[in-house]
Parts: structure tokens; C-alpha cells; sequence
């Protein structure tokens, strides 16, 4: 039930959603549909806020995923060439457009690390 996911890939949405579909197709018969629905949003959330937020929409820029989902573990590691942000210094108004992505991240994740430009996600699965 191992599975592993490195990628590197242009900072553009279009080949995000390829390489995110790529994952969940990979993915799909080995988890229920509620752990399916978890993954692609936390991915999504990710992976958008590195293109739009930490690349600017710049295509020459890069995001590095890692990817993997071992008989009861989900790591996502996902990193931008941005500059980075603080956490304590984001809003977390739940009405407020910017911020709610990553609050719900956090709430589906057992582990939620942020550092500069690089977020990691744990999450267990029963």
C-alpha cells in the first residue's frame, strides 16, 4: 500500500491540477472516498496557495512536491520559491477570503508545519 510522489513542475495552475490528479488517480482504490475528498482539497489548498500567493503566478518559478501514503500515514510536503510567510502574522477570520484555505488544511491534518516558504502535512488514516 506504499506509495510515492516527488515533483518538481512549472508554478502554473493548469499543471498543478495534472499532477494532482495524477496522485488521486494513484491513490483512489487504496482509500475510502471521504480520505479521497480530504487529500484533494489539502492539495488543492497547497498547491494554489504556492502558485498564486508564494510564485506570484510566475511561471518560471517552480513548486516541489512530495507526496507519500505509506498503510497509515499521509505526508504531504509542498514548497514554493516565494519568500515565505509567518503564520502569526495571517488573519484567521473565517469570513476573511485569505487565510480560510489553510484553516481548513489545519483542521483535516494531525500535523500542520509551516516554515518560510515550505508547509508540511500529516494525516493518519484508519
Amino acid at each position: 500500500m506504499n506509495y510515492i510522489c516527488e515533483r518538481q513542475f512549472q508554478s502554473d495552475l493548469q499543471t498543478a491540477q495534472l499532477v494532482i490528479n495524477e496522485i488521486l488517480s494513484n491513490i483512489d482504490e487504496r482509500l475510502d472516498e471521504n480520505h479521497i475528498f480530504d487529500i484533494r482539497l489539502i492539495l488543492n489548498e497547497l498547491i494554489s496557495n504556492c502558485v498564486i500567493h508564494g510564485n506570484q503566478k510566475d511561471k518560471t518559478k517552480q513548486i516541489n512536491l512530495f507526496f507519500s501514503l505509506n498503510r497509515n500515514k499521509i505526508k504531504i510536503k509542498v514548497s514554493d520559491e516565494g519568500k515565505g510567510f509567518n503564520i502569526i502574522h495571517c488573519k484567521s477570520d473565517i469570513m476573511d477570503e485569505n487565510g480560510r484555505g489553510l484553516m481548513l488544511v489545519k483542521a483535516l491534518s494531525d500535523k500542520f508545519l509551516i516554515k518560510k516558504n515550505t508547509i508540511t502535512v500529516l494525516k493518519s488514516i484508519n
